[in-house]
């Protein structure tokens, strides 16, 4: 007995097989963000780490990730206002979470210090000063994660790291 294909063609044997890909890992994920946002593909990093946030969303490292690269390498004083609110709004999240994540503190003052009171604008709480408080050491990469991704001469906090750096 002789069996057809879909396409009427005879054949002996015939083997369907689904590939499915492997869905990467977190750590893949991750790995995969951080390289897109030091090669300053700023767009892609962001969606890689939409999708990673996906899978885990209390993750507060990620959160200053998303953060960071919604400036996509501009000075904050310069992006817009609602651009702004999504970092503040990602960085209440990351320090919600996960109180004890200075560099999460210490990004979030150089964009307040940077667009509201280097703009002349009012400073809502939690302000500069309180930001600062909260952040005790921070690890040198993310130092050197802010001066790569943020440059802003005349931001007390962002020269404060540069000249430690």
């Amino acid at each position: 007995m002789s069996k057809f294909d879909q396409r009427g063609q005879k054949v002996e044997t015939q083997l369907n097989i689904n590939i499915e890909s492997d869905k990467p890992s977190i750590t893949e994920l991750k790995d995969r963000g951080l390289q897109l946002l030091n090669m300053r593909e700023y767009q892609l990093a962001l969606a890689n780490f939409e999708q990673l946030l996906n899978l885990s969303p209390q993750s507060t490292d990620i959160q200053y990730y998303v953060a960071l690269a919604l400036l996509k390498g501009q000075r904050p004083r310069l992006v817009t206002f609602s651009v702004v609110k999504e970092i503040e709004q990602r960085l209440h999240v990351a320090t919600k979470y996960n109180s004890k994540t200075p560099h999460c503190f210490i990004l979030w003052a150089i964009v307040k210090e940077d667009y509201y009171v280097l703009n002349g604008l009012y400073d809502t709480p939690p302000t500069v000063s309180e930001l600062l408080r909260r952040a005790n050491s921070v690890e040198m990469v993310h130092i050197n994660e802010m001066l790569t991704h943020i440059h802003a001469p005349n931001n007390r906090i962002w020269e404060w790291l540069h000249s430690i750096c």
